[in-house]
């Protein structure tokens, strides 16, 4: 279990750089840091081996190749919400799935070719024991 002793404040500014851009150079890191860029690797490396760091990912526009990109809520009866939320990730459009304590119980980012997929996922998802609504939601914009 990692405890927050184990982060201090340049851990978490190299955390904010990398979340912003990923392929950022370790020397330029280093360099606005004001430390070495063998520390900046050293603390990436423990970053990534504690866990802070899960992976490392494009971000694509799924909106400028053609592609609709969903946010799906799923409402499910309490003793389902884990078995729904692990099948629903081994769906191939299923690019992210949490479970909740908001509106939904289950919070699914998909993408598909077209309507007629989504409308297909969303029987699919219907269709699974225990849930009880499914509430989709196409994102229109990526406000930056």
């Amino acid at each position: 279990m990692v405890r927050k002793s184990n982060i201090d404040e340049i851990d978490l500014k190299i955390l904010e750089m990398l979340e912003r851009d990923c392929r950022r150079r370790y020397t330029e890191i280093a360099r606005e840091l004001g430390i070495s860029e063998a520390a900046v690797r050293k603390r990436v490396k423990k970053l990534t081996r504690i866990g802070a760091i899960k992976d490392f990912k494009a971000v694509i526009d799924y909106n400028l190749l053609g592609l609709k990109e969903v946010l799906v809520g799923i409402d499910v009866t309490p003793e389902r919400i884990v078995d729904v939320a692990r099948s629903v990730k081994a769906m191939r459009c299923v690019k992210e799935v949490f479970i909740t304590s908001g509106d939904h119980d289950v919070m699914v980012r998909a993408v598909f070719k077209g309507y007629s997929e989504l409308e297909e996922f969303t029987r699919e998802l219907e269709s699974m024991e225990g849930v009880v609504r499914v509430c989709p939601s196409i994102l229109v914009e990526e406000v930056l």
